[in-house]
């Protein structure tokens, strides 16, 4: 089959592909990673795949149907937002009318409220719940919908919502290609920045799910890969990659690693091995306020430089309500030890400042764009 993988278009500098949508005041555009590994699995299946972000390439909806009329597919995959869900919507109604191709819904954002988005929709026959490398390629080659796990579909006026399936094993996260040599192919690095991270820099992820799964607000753990589930790739085949990156996409200066936290035995173990490897590629990471020194002292030595963390707040209370299970008095000595340790800690600071004022931070403006 011929399967266009789409972010569609919505407002300037919005940006999707994280654990929550936003229109961002720093141009920030994270790789569509779910999309790109998606897109990485039908290309080993024997598929052909056209992988358009729109935000990320500023393109309207005009352009999209420019390009996907020329093109053809067979199959459109769309991957809607929660801001952009409408406008999602509506422009994956429009395309598959247009095109006069099969269509499905997929992602974490869909995910959260899967049978009232294809409620919304006329044209859009299908959608994937939590991993869909394999329900794609499933119904990329033709398999009977009510044999596909994972999958909703139409049937009638009924929307039917089949079984799901196990999480992806590590032996078979290790089987999808690199999801760095398939964004090489598809995309333009230098369309994607983060101001905490090297220009240009990579996406990838080691791992799915989280192993603490618990915080009540976080997209990824609810809707795609949940509980206490963390389901990682080899640290060889991760370094593998990572070999591949300085061999075959020299301009590439850094690694974000997006599991949704790197647990301390993970962090170590894979530090330990990049620094036998002897590969020197700089890379960052999401983790838990709760790494040990000496991890986040082996991490620095294998070229990790920022540490995203979520501390959420400085009031026990609200910590405790959204199952963060970390303590403030935890997340302080965390942030003595990666200063210590030379790592950069990034966090989430709102909550802080509406626990100690009892009011949220005044807005300054941003100012006029330069």
């Amino acid at each position: 089959m011929r399967i266009a993988l789409l972010s569609p278009p919505f407002k300037k500098d919005y940006m999707r592909n994280a654990r929550c949508d936003f229109v961002s005041l720093s141009a920030t555009q994270w790789y569509p990673l779910w999309l790109g590994y998606a897109g990485a699995w039908l290309e080993h299946c024997g598929h052909e795949v056209n992988l358009i972000d729109a935000p990320s390439r500023y393109m309207t909806e005009e352009d999209v149907a420019r390009e996907l009329s020329k093109w053809g597919p067979d199959l459109l995959v769309v991957y809607p937002g929660q801001k952009s869900r409408a406008n999602d919507v509506e422009i994956a109604d429009r395309l598959t009318d247009k095109l006069r191709c099969m269509s499905v819904f997929v992602g974490p954002y869909f995910g959260a409220r899967p049978v009232d988005t294809l409620k919304m929709s006329r044209n859009v026959q299908y959608g994937i719940v939590s991993e869909m490398e394999y329900p794609l390629a499933e119904l990329a080659a033709g398999r009977r919908p009510n044999e596909i796990q994972n999958l909703l579909y139409r049937d009638g006026d009924a929307i039917v919502a089949n079984e799901k399936r196990p999480y992806l094993t590590s032996k078979q996260l290790d089987q999808i290609p690199f999801v760095s040599r398939f964004f090489q192919k598809h995309v333009q690095i230098r369309d994607y920045k983060t101001i905490s991270e090297f220009y240009p820099f990579m996406d990838i992820l080691t791992g799915r799910g989280c192993n603490w799964g618990q915080c009540t607000f976080c997209l990824w753990v609810h809707t795609h890969v949940t509980g206490f589930t963390y389901n990682i790739r080899s640290v060889e085949n991760v370094l593998d990659e990572f070999d591949y990156i300085v061999s075959d996409i020299p301009e590439i200066r850094g690694v974000m690693l997006q599991d949704d936290m790197l647990t301390d035995n993970r962090a170590l173990e894979f530090s330990a091995q990049k620094i036998r490897r002897k590969n020197k590629l700089a890379w960052s990471c999401y983790a838990r306020s709760n790494l040990t020194y000496e991890t986040m002292r082996v991490m620095k030595q294998a070229g990790c430089r920022v540490v995203h963390v979520g501390y959420e707040s400085a009031d026990q209370k609200i910590n405790y309500a959204i199952k963060k299970g970390v303590t403030v008095k935890k997340m302080t000595e965390f942030t003595r030890d990666a200063k210590r340790a030379g790592l950069t800690s990034t966090a989430t600071l709102s909550s802080v400042f509406r626990a100690r004022r009892g009011r949220p931070p005044k807005r300054r403006s941003a100012g006029p764009r330069k």
